[in-house]
């Protein structure tokens, strides 16, 4: 018994939308520290979700025993927990197919699921002792199986393979951190993510303070992608309507820098979160956001495409339309000549505890951590330490000067959206000192 089809033939009758979502995955998580691996376990799940429109009441659920009575009693459970919600009149429904997709490239390689992950640490720790480092972090590797069924003539299968290295080494008190990300194993490029890190670790050593001010701040592509995150978030719909978004009101106005241009694809080839279709079965899509500067578009599901009489950007969340990959169009610069172009300014290499004072206006903070250098005349003068940058996104964002040519796809356990990413340099950037 196909218990998918089960569930959407058990809620037809009773339902107006439908969109059964089940997903296989098997998961190999190594940690290690100072040097040495310290846990090793594999997960492996499968999961069925369902949302279920009745009436404009909108009730979800996941089963994970997928027994014919299991689905009954979930059955039951959707009907009577739609008898006593409250309708959502804004919701109008979901896609209707049958649709065409197109399959991203690189999204599966079957040498994935062979990668020895003792091999991949014991490279990682080897790397990291060239350089006189201690090293800490985790490797995954993922093996996920996707599929979706909606009342609305969708069913379409999507696979995929990952990895992903977290690797912070240690020098002293310096410091240094790095992550490598790939769905196939020929881009996965860990070794060089390893000694990047090491090196910066070796380079920090003996931080001393600055002075607070305004500086120019060169990003890192793991750093920047800590806020180009909050960038994508404040391009949803539901963020813009929830008032959690400093884009509110602001289409097709000026909120960047022109030489600031960033767009969504969930095709992208070799994007971690890329996939043929969203959470309603809509064909994903590349999609602008920022042109030059200007804001072009907010992301949307089909339900809130039709409110505001546009169309749908594949970017599905049922309820909460949102990014796939951020993309930020690189510049013509060298890091070198970022660095050189700099007469007052900082590097900052990671940030961390990114926290919003107002979300609508882009007031935020965020703690430069791991290797961080002051930058005097184009020349890096020393590391430093126990700064904070207290800033307006927005402000920043209309202060992007230059853009470097060293696109890296940054993913982090604080920066969980996929953003490919080079290096960038900010103007005039307000640093305090952390109280």
């Amino acid at each position: 018994m196909n218990i998918e089809k089960y569930l959407l033939k058990k809620l037809n009758p009773v339902a107006d939308d439908v969109v059964i979502h089940s997903s296989t995955s098997k998961t190999i998580q190594t940690k290690f520290v100072n040097n040495r691996i310290i846990t090793t376990k594999e997960e492996c799940s499968k999961g069925i979700s369902i949302f279920v429109s009745i009436k404009k009441k909108l009730v979800s659920t996941s089963i994970r025993n997928f027994s014919k009575s299991s689905a009954d009693s979930s059955i039951r459970e959707i009907v009577s927990f739609a008898k006593f919600a409250e309708p959502n009149p804004d919701f109008n429904g979901i896609a209707k197919g049958p649709f065409k997709y197109k399959t991203p490239s690189e999204m599966f390689d079957a040498k994935v699921i062979k990668v020895n992950s003792a091999d991949i640490v014991g490279n990682t720790i080897s790397i990291a002792d060239k350089y006189g480092c201690r090293v800490s972090g985790v490797f995954e590797v993922s093996d996920v199986n996707d599929s979706i069924l909606t009342s609305n003539k969708v069913e379409a299968n999507d696979k995929g393979t990952s990895l992903y290295l977290s690797a912070r080494c240690f020098k002293d008190d310096g410091s240094g951190h790095n992550t490598a990300v790939s769905r196939v194993l020929k881009r996965f490029d860990y070794k060089n993510a390893v000694e990047s890190a090491a090196e910066l670790a070796v380079n920090s050593k003996n931080p001393q303070k600055v002075s607070p001010g305004r500086y120019s701040v060169l990003f890192h592509p793991l750093s920047f992608a800590n806020l180009m995150n909050h960038v994508g978030d404040s391009c949803s719909v539901f963020s813009v309507e929830s008032g959690l978004s400093f884009f509110r009101d602001k289409l097709n106005q000026q909120v960047a820098s022109d030489n600031l241009s960033v767009y969504d694809d969930g095709l992208i080839a070799n994007g971690l979160s890329s996939s043929k279709f969203d959470s309603e079965g809509y064909p994903t899509q590349r999609t602008e956001l920022i042109s030059n500067g200007v804001l072009k578009n907010y992301l949307h599901n089909t339900s809130t495409a039709i409110k505001y009489k546009t169309k749908s950007t594949g970017n599905a969340g049922l309820i909460s339309p949102s990014p796939h990959n951020i993309v930020v169009s690189p510049g013509d610069r060298d890091y070198s000549e970022l660095i050189k172009g700099m007469k007052k300014g900082l590097i900052v290499s990671h940030v961390w505890y990114t926290r919003f004072q107002n979300y609508s206006t882009g007031d935020f903070s965020t703690l430069p951590r791991d290797a961080t250098f002051l930058v005097e005349n184009g020349r890096i003068v020393r590391p430093i330490k126990n700064i904070r940058i207290s800033e307006n996104l927005l402000n920043m964002l209309k202060n992007v000067k230059f853009l470097g040519k060293d696109t890296q796809q940054a993913h982090s356990w604080d920066a969980e959206m996929p953003v490919f990413t080079p290096s960038c340099v900010v103007e005039n950037v307000n640093i305090t000192m952390p109280e």
